[in-house]
């Protein structure tokens, strides 16, 4: 049983990095390059440009299946860190620890992970930002 919760650990987060970087690829297409692509006759340009005409869409199920995977992450990786940190900390200390590792990792890895290279805006806040700029709210 341990040994499929390994497995699934870094399936989730690989599952979590897929949809990070869907997200990150919509949010940072240049619609003129999507434009010129097309002429071109690239395939796969207008399906990324009806993608882009649709953000907020596409965005909202990236971010579904970023917390999805997340979730999936800390009921998967919790059992396994408390296994090792069982036998020097005992059963019921060694769950509050594994909690308590995950309370304060977690967080700063989604974040750091969602920030953008050139700065330090968040990327859900940018997602809300060019998709309130892409509709009539």
């Amino acid at each position: 049983m341990l040994a499929l919760l390994l497995l699934g650990v870094p399936a989730l987060i690989a599952l979590n990095a897929f949809f990070v970087a869907a997200e990150y690829a919509l949010v940072r297409s240049r619609v003129d390059r999507l434009d010129a692509l097309e002429n071109e006759g690239a395939s796969g340009a207008a399906q990324v440009r009806g993608q882009i005409d649709r953000i907020d869409e596409y965005i909202a199920a990236c971010q579904v299946g970023i917390t999805f995977a997340s979730i999936g992450i800390g009921a998967v990786g919790e059992p396994v860190l408390a296994h090792y940190l069982k036998k020097p900390l005992g059963t019921p200390l060694g769950h509050a620890a594994a909690v308590t590792i995950a309370g304060i990792v977690a967080p700063r890895a989604v974040e750091s992970t969602t920030r953008r290279s050139s700065g330090r805006i968040p990327a859900t806040r940018r997602c809300v930002a060019v998709a309130a700029k892409r509709s009539a709210c």
